[in-house]
Order: structure tokens, then sequence, then C-alpha cells
């Protein structure tokens, strides 16, 4: 559980809305700088960021390439943290035979229409942590700093929520 004020460290190269989703829940976005050639944080340019009131790292997959994630994972299990995947740029890509997403505590994936895996609007988390996906199993999605429910259906399938139209949803879900 996260309180207001909680800082989670997130890359200084992402897209507004990831930082706008911890801005709406009263969390302090702390930027960590990219590891120097690359649009990516890494555990060296992350540790430096973190605090007392550090709960969680929030990495950024940009472009297909996958942070270090064994040493970013080992760097959460030394200070007790989360670690979170924005997998938005980086669908399929794969860290040592693993997709990104599958990396951490939770990947999310954004299905906006300039995402890798576009379709105009809705998004997915994917975790095998039962206690978090019964936690994102609903939500209420947040648009222009607005709380509203959509009339289309939430879509929930082997670990995939997002709040998009049926058509879009099936053409999105299908393996």
């Amino acid at each position: 559980d996260f309180d207001p004020g909680d800082e989670i460290i997130v890359s200084s190269v992402t897209d507004f809305g990831t930082v706008q989703g911890l801005i709406s829940q009263n969390y302090i976005p702390v930027f960590a700088d990219t590891e120097p050639g690359t649009l990516i944080i890494n555990a060296e340019t992350i540790e430096p960021c973190i605090s007392d009131r550090t709960r969680a790292i929030l990495v950024v997959h940009k472009t297909g390439t996958i942070c270090d994630m064994d040493a970013i994972n080992e760097l959460v299990g030394k200070h007790d943290l989360i670690v979170y995947e924005d997998v938005c740029q980086a669908t399929f890509g794969e860290y040592k035979g693993r997709y990104a997403g599958s990396l951490a505590l939770a990947g999310v994936f954004s299905f906006d229409s300039e995402k890798t895996m576009g379709s105009d609007i809705g998004g997915c988390v994917v975790t095998n942590d039962d206690e978090l996906r019964a936690d994102v199993g609903w939500f209420w999605p947040i648009a222009y700093g607005e709380r509203f429910r959509t009339s289309n259906a939430h879509v929930y399938s082997g670990g995939l929520l997002g709040t998009i139209g049926d058509y879009k949803a099936k053409c999105c879900t299908t393996g």
C-alpha cells in the first residue's frame, strides 16, 4: 500500500501519461537519469534517487530496448521496494528469454493509438500476483483529470484488463 507523498522512481524519458498517473494518486515522481547512450534507466542511475520515501520503481522500456532487469530487481530487493514495468514501447521485447512485462511485479501496456500495440484507447496490466490481479480486476480510469466510468465493457482475459470497445478488445486480446 502506498500513501500520498510516497516517491516512485521513473525514467526521465517517458510519456506524460506515466507521470500523470503517479501525480493523480498524489505520489511524487522522482526522475532517474538514463543510461548514457540509451533512453532507459538502469540500477546505477536509479540508486542515487532512492530515499526513505521511495516505495517503487517504474521502469520504462523504450523503443524495444529492455532495461537491465536483473540488476534492477537486485537493487529493489536490497531496498525492499517494488518494481513495475511500462511496456508500452516494447511489446514483445525480450530479456534473457522472457517477455517484457513479465520481469517485475506487473507490466503495464497502453493501447493508445501511437503505441506499439495501438487500438485508440485502453490498456492492460499483466501480473502473476493474485493479490494485485484482484486489485486491478476493477478500476476507474482517469481521463483529463476526471474519473469516469466508460460505457464500454471492461475486458479481463488471462490478466488483461482494458476499457475499450468489444471489437477492439477482441483484436487486442486475440492470440
